[in-house]
């Protein structure tokens, strides 16, 4: 329902379907509709959240709608379909803050550590992922923190991941794709984020970091050579592993139209 609280609830149980159409599933709520707060929750469930076909899918919430989440946790290992996150499959006009993931994530494609889609949302302050993160689709979108930021289609999108200078969004989760594979996001869209003040232009991360191995197979737009293993010279913490010869892959960001800041 809309404007609703839920503190402090903890899932341990066992999340799972037979349907290959299921849509909306999260380890706490499948839907937080405008105004909802989530907050200090937890999914820890030992049995994985196999909805191999579903759409939307999260650890904490299926969709977040004009809604926020915080501190919230999630450790259980999920597989679904299309966007999928560790938090949040879906947001739109949503907040994440100060929650992490460490359960592996895996799905077809729009997947995330925290989310696996960010629509007009945020993920500020601190927030953290140390699972695997998994894309299999030959479009992959897939990023240890985020799959996509914004939309693909490249409308204007006011979506964007900033931490601090204390306090990094972090990865440290292995990342795995067939192109748009980022260690912080797959894909950033055309037009998302804010206005940095510096210099008057669109940024979309700030103040993140990755330290996660990204390994790439498939095809896109972007020349590797054939098993070609590098250092990405805008993390140098990151090692890529191209096993094809065109992919879209970086240590902070897969595929950026959008400005990238302060990050390491």
């Amino acid at each position: 329902s809309s404007y609703s609280t839920i503190k402090y609830a903890k899932n341990t149980g066992k999340i799972t379907s037979s349907s290959t159409s299921s849509k909306n599933v999260g380890g706490i709520v499948g839907t937080a509709w405008t105004g909802s707060t989530i907050l200090n929750c937890t999914n820890s469930s030992s049995t994985q959240m196999n909805i191999s076909g579903c759409e939307s899918l999260g650890g904490i919430a299926g969709v977040a709608l004009i809604s926020t989440i915080q501190n919230s946790t999630n450790s259980t290992s999920i597989l679904g379909g299309n966007i999928v996150g560790g938090i949040v499959g879906f947001t739109q006009s949503s907040g994440i803050s100060g929650s992490s993931n460490s359960g592996s994530v895996q799905g077809v494609s729009y997947i995330g550590g925290l989310a696996g889609q960010l629509t007009h949302s945020t993920i500020t302050g601190s927030g953290t992922n140390s699972g695997t993160i998994t894309a299999t689709g030959s479009k992959s979108y897939v990023g240890g923190i985020v799959g996509i930021i914004g939309e693909e289609s490249g409308v204007s999108d006011t979506s964007y991941i900033q931490g601090t200078s204390s306090n990094y969004i972090t990865n440290t989760g292995a990342v795995y794709g067939m192109s748009n594979i980022g260690g912080i996001a797959g894909y950033v869209s055309n037009g998302a984020g804010y206005t940095w003040s510096l210099t008057n232009t669109t940024v979309a991360i700030e103040y993140a970091t990755n330290s996660g191995t990204v390994y790439c197979n498939g095809n896109s737009n972007y020349g590797l050579p054939t098993n070609y293993t590098y250092t990405d010279t805008d993390n140098y913490s990151t090692t890529i592993y191209a096993s094809a010869s065109r992919v879209f892959a970086g240590g902070i960001a897969g595929e950026s139209n959008s400005g990238i800041v302060n990050t390491i």
